[in-house]
């Protein structure tokens, strides 16, 4: 059940609706296609709730730690400090 109290937008997956019939029969509800932004959402929550969940708190973004590298980058026949081009 799902109850709202006023006017909301509410996205539900894996969700069957049924509507009971005066003899006792259910009829299945065609609700309309996806919302144009599902997939983004989807995403969103996947990022939020795995792989890039460490860089968020509350949705907002946390700086990434530091990048570590090989103090010279190896540019052909010698080998350039960062930043050198």
């Amino acid at each position: 059940m799902l109850f709202l109290d006023g006017t909301a937008a509410v996205w539900l997956d894996d969700l069957k609706m049924e509507e009971l019939l005066a003899d006792g029969r259910t009829v299945e509800v065609q609700g309309p296609a996806r919302p144009v932004d599902h997939e983004f959402m989807r995403q969103w929550i996947a990022l939020h709730q795995g792989v890039g969940r460490p860089y968020l708190v509350y949705g907002k973004m946390v700086h990434p730690p530091r990048l570590e590298t090989d103090p010279y980058i190896p540019a052909r026949h010698r080998r350039l400090p960062p930043g050198a081009a």
